[in-house]
């Protein structure tokens, strides 16, 4: 279990359970905090896109999306 997905569920966004077919595997459920919370969690990526796409030059954005990828690659290979 990755500590991201951990953390969630000790902030009661996420409730793990195990899968009832296979114990190695376990099974995410948003709890009430997160339903309730949904729509303004779903509407952050368009908001930084709007952001993004007003806000930033070409040359910026650019910049923005070769940062966020490497740094993306970086957490993929981290587990802490």
């Amino acid at each position: 279990m990755t500590k991201a997905v951990k953390r969630l569920a000790e902030h009661d966004w996420v409730k793990i359970t195990a899968n009832a077919q296979d114990r190695r595997k376990s099974c995410l459920f948003p709890t009430e905090k997160a339903q309730r919370h949904y729509e303004t969690l779903a509407a952050i990526p368009t908001t930084v896109d709007q952001w993004v796409a007003t806000t930033l030059s070409a040359r910026e954005q650019q910049d923005l999306e070769a940062l966020l990828k490497k740094m993306a690659t970086l957490v993929g290979t981290h587990d802490g």
